[in-house]
């Protein structure tokens, strides 16, 4: 009984592919055609394989049976939170992971991952970078982006020239003078407590230093 249905659905005119939906972005190419072959005589996995190598940057690619007759390519892209210069400017997920060029380098959204010395050669997309500079930025960036001190701010860019006085960007005027990473934890609850005072007093500030126990603040003339 078992053989019969087997040899059925691997004869029978019904399970032959009659369509191959792929996404309309990214480009994909098959190195063998669909049409025609018989829907359970594919190996899914292996047609996965040779289209995820084709687009590395993606999450995932699932290649997916639609019976009786349909194959369905699937994708599940990286998120990008952060935009690095390299040769150009490239997007980052928060694994840091390199995903396709930008076009422009203020795409809203990514914030700007600053003082990192690394070269272009060093990084391929789609691999994610082991560099302890990026790996910082993103830490930072994602301890700060969940703290409550951004309720009303924007975190645009992190500065990780030096690892002992990392910078911050907010709204694109306000710069913030931190210690190491493992101050950081306090010097964000300094900079919650000089934030409400400066909207309070309604200032427009160039820089907040939140390395000493009472907070810096010049405001900009």
């Amino acid at each position: 009984m078992a053989w019969g249905i087997w040899d059925f659905t691997h004869r029978a005119d019904a399970f032959r592919v009659v369509d191959v939906r792929m996404p309309s972005e990214p480009v994909f190419k098959l190195k063998e055609p669909l049409l025609g072959r018989n829907i359970w005589a594919l190996h899914l996995p292996d047609i996965a394989h040779e289209l995820r190598a084709q687009q590395p940057w993606l999450k995932d690619v699932r290649v997916v049976r639609k019976l009786p007759n349909i194959i369905e390519i699937q994708v599940i892209p990286r998120r990008a939170v952060a935009q690095i210069k390299l040769d150009r400017w490239y997007r980052i997920d928060g694994e840091g992971v390199l995903l396709p060029e930008l076009v422009s380098p203020d795409t809203p959204g990514l914030v700007r991952v600053l003082g990192v010395r690394v070269g272009r050669a060093s990084l391929k997309v789609g691999a994610a970078s082991p560099d302890e500079g990026l790996q910082l930025a993103l830490r930072v960036m994602k301890r700060v982006q969940s703290s409550p001190v951004l309720t009303a701010r924007k975190l645009e860019a992190v500065d990780v020239s030096d690892p002992a006085g990392i910078r911050l960007m907010l709204d694109g005027e306000t710069e913030v003078r931190c210690g190491a990473e493992d101050e950081l934890s306090s010097h964000l609850e300094r900079l919650r407590t000089a934030l409400r005072a400066v909207q309070e007093e309604r200032l427009t500030v160039k820089y907040i230093d939140v390395r000493f126990q009472d907070p810096v603040v010049a405001p900009r003339t």
